[in-house]
């Protein structure tokens, strides 16, 4: 009977195919070999910096994460070292300070650094395996983000390491502020001074003339609370609150709804 039904014989050779795979193979044609030259080439993997890249990385970095607002001092030696346990690419030595690892307890394994072409630092641990990898983000600022941490280098010149200040008085000291809400707006430097004003606040001075909207603000002070800083008004009254986005730049709403961006001068802007 015709129809849409399988054959006995479709079913037997159905079953064959089950039980003799391999007598079934030779009578399939060969499938096409990929030609090698057709083949996609993987992008070669980044190469280790150059020396006179590791002779300008080599110096004093600040050392400090997201979740802690303390800092320390971590110093890049250019100083080569022989490989570790398990091979790999060139590593130098460095030095953290002794209060790194109560600044970030992954910093307590770092034993030596690397440098690549990609503008990539990696710290790794006594055995040679990668404790930490940064990636530049800005000139002179690398950052690491690893879960809820995210962690930060700053090049920095060894004197700032001299006397290790608390975090309020190293804040102390020029910066830019201008609004994420409209880019081409003008921006005001100020300077966050250490002039005490009384109940734990300093004075903000204004050495340039600001554009409207940031004298409308009238910032007369500022502090450090509870790891933001926070601007104050010339009357006393609470502007906002900012916090760190990376070292160089903190971020926080104003009255009105505005954002407000404090970010480190760099001479020469």
């Amino acid at each position: 009977m015709s129809g849409s039904r399988l054959s006995l014989g479709a079913i037997a050779l159905a079953a064959g195919a089950a039980l003799h795979p391999l007598a079934l193979a030779e009578d399939m044609p060969a499938p096409a070999t990929a030609d090698p030259a057709a083949t996609v080439q993987e992008a070669a993997p980044p190469m280790p910096a150059a020396s006179d890249v590791i002779a300008a990385l080599a110096g004093p970095w600040e050392y400090s994460t997201s979740q802690s607002h303390s800092v320390c001092a971590i110093i890049l030696n250019a100083e080569l070292l022989p490989l570790a346990p398990a091979g790999g690419d060139p590593r130098y030595s460095l030095q953290a300070d002794g209060t790194c690892p109560g600044v970030d307890e992954t910093a307590s394994r770092y034993a030596s650094w690397q440098a690549y072409s990609d503008d990539r630092l990696q710290f790794l641990d006594a055995q040679g395996q990668v404790a930490a990898t940064f990636e530049q983000t800005d000139n002179g600022l690398y950052t690491s983000a690893s879960g809820a941490v995210t962690r930060y280098l700053v090049n920095q010149d060894a004197a700032d390491f001299a006397d290790r200040a608390p975090l309020s008085e190293a804040l102390a000291g020029d910066w830019t502020l201008s609004s994420d809400d409209d880019p081409t707006s003008p921006q005001c430097r100020l300077s966050l001074t250490e002039e005490a004003l009384g109940d734990g606040r300093n004075k903000i001075a204004l050495p340039d003339a600001c554009p409207k909207w940031i004298e409308a603000l009238a910032l007369g002070a500022w502090n450090l609370r509870e790891e933001n800083i926070v601007l104050y008004s010339s009357a006393g009254g609470e502007i906002a609150q900012l916090a760190m986005e990376d070292p160089a730049t903190w971020r926080g709403i104003a009255p009105n709804g505005q954002t407000l961006v404090l970010t480190l001068f760099f001479p020469g802007e």
